[in-house]
C-alpha cells in the first residue's frame, strides 16, 4: 500500500510530491489529501480546491510545509535505536559519588522517588524527539526533578532541539525543574531554549555536561526542599570522614585533639597565609563541596592541601 502512495497515490504530481514533500500519500479528488510516514506520524487534509492535477490546493501547501519545517522527507532517514528511551531510573537507584553524611542519605532516600532520570539514546529528530516529550511529561506526574541524560544521543536536529526546548518551558511553568546533561549537543538544546522562551522564567532549567555533577546539583535541590538542618548546625567529625574511617578508637581521640577549625573563603579555595609557606599541614574539609587533592609545585615532599574547586 505505501508503495502505491509513494509511486502513484498524487496521480500526476506523484514524482514531484516525493521529490517535494518525501511523505507517501494518496489524494481524492473531493480535496483531501492522507499522508504517512511509517513508525512516525499521518497526516489528513481536507480543502476542496484542486489544481490541474486533481490534488487539493491548500492540502499540498499544508503537507509542505510540515514535511519542511518538521524534516520529515522519507529520504532524510537516520541512524534508528531500538528504543530511543534507553533507561529510566529514581535517585535511589543512580546517585552521586558525592560522600555524604547519614542525615543526608535519610533525606535522598526519603524522596528518591523525586527524581528521575531518563536515559537518551540514538539521534534524535521529530519522532524520536516527540516520544521523549511524551515520556518526560509522563514522569512529571510523578516527580519534581528531571534529567535527560544525552550519553548515548550524540546528534539532534533543529527540529528536535524546539521540541524540548518546548518541552523545558512547560515543565518550568508547571513547577518542575529539567536538567539537561551528558554531551555536546545540550548547546543547540540551549541556544534554542534562548531563542524561543528567552523571556520565560527559565530558573529551573540547567544544562549541566558531566552527568555526574548533574546528579550532584539534583541531590542539592532535593536536600535543599527537605528537612535539612542549615549548613551552621552541621559538623562533620573526623571519623566520618573517608580518608578516617579505618582508625580505632585511641587513633581517632588523637586525631580529633589535633584537629583546628579553620574557614574557606566564599569561593572556597584555602590559601596560605604566606606565598612562600611550607605545606607541612594537612587539610580537611568538614562543610562544601566535592574536594580534591592537590600540591603547589615545588611544595616539599608530603605537604598536602585539599581544595575545592568551583560551585562543587
Amino acid at each position: 500500500m505505501l508503495s502505491v502512495m509513494g509511486s502513484c497515490g498524487m496521480y500526476d504530481a506523484a514524482g514531484e510530491w516525493i521529490y517535494q514533500v518525501g511523505i507517501p500519500a494518496k489524494s481524492g479528488v473531493a480535496g483531501g489529501i492522507l499522508a504517512v510516514l511509517p513508525g512516525q506520524l499521518g497526516i489528513g487534509v481536507f480543502s476542496p480546491r484542486l489544481d490541474a492535477r486533481g490534488n487539493s490546493v491548500r492540502g499540498i501547501e499544508v503537507c509542505r510545509e510540515l514535511s519542511q519545517r518538521l524534516n520529515l522527507h522519507l529520504f532524510n532517514s537516520t541512524r534508528p535505536a531500538l528504543s530511543v528511551i534507553r533507561n529510566i531510573t529514581t535517585a535511589a537507584e543512580m546517585g552521586s559519588k558525592r560522600i555524604r553524611s547519614a542525615a543526608d542519605l535519610a533525606v535522598l532516600q526519603k524522596n528518591s522517588g523525586r527524581i528521575r532520570h531518563i536515559h537518551i539514546q540514538g539521534e534524535l529528530q521529530f519522532a524520536s524527539a516527540e516520544r521523549v516529550v511524551r515520556e518526560t511529561l509522563r514522569q512529571s506526574d510523578l516527580a519534581d526533578h528531571l534529567l535527560l541524560n544525552f550519553k548515548h544521543a550524540p546528534t539532534t536536529d533543529g527540529v528536535a532541539a524546539q521540541l524540548l526546548a518546548g518541552l523545558a518551558a512547560t515543565l518550568v511553568t508547571a513547577g518542575k525543574t529539567l536538567t539537561f546533561s551528558g554531551g555536546p549537543v545540550l548547546r543547540r538544546y540551549d541556544k534554542a531554549r534562548k531563542s524561543r522562551y528567552a523571556d520565560l522564567n527559565q530558573t529551573g532549567v540547567e544544562f549541566i555536561e558531566d552527568y555526574e555533577l548533574a546528579l550532584e546539583n539534583l541531590e542539592k535541590r532535593v536536600l535543599a526542599e527537605g528537612s535539612r538542618p542549615g549548613w551552621a548546625s552541621i559538623k562533620l567529625e573526623p571519623h566520618e570522614c573517608e580518608l578516617f574511617a579505618n582508625l580505632d578508637a585511641d587513633a581517632r581521640r588523637l586525631l580529633a585533639g589535633l584537629f583546628q577549625k579553620k574557614f574557606l573563603c566564599r569561593r572556597g579555595a584555602y590559601h596560605r597565609s604566606r606565598e612562600h609557606e611550607p605545606l607541612d599541614n594537612f587539610y580537611s574539609a568538614g562543610l562544601g563541596g566535592c574536594m580534591d587533592r592537590a600540591a603547589r609545585a615545588g611544595a616539599p615532599a608530603g605537604g598536602d592541601l585539599l581544595r575545592r574547586h568551583g560551585s562543587r
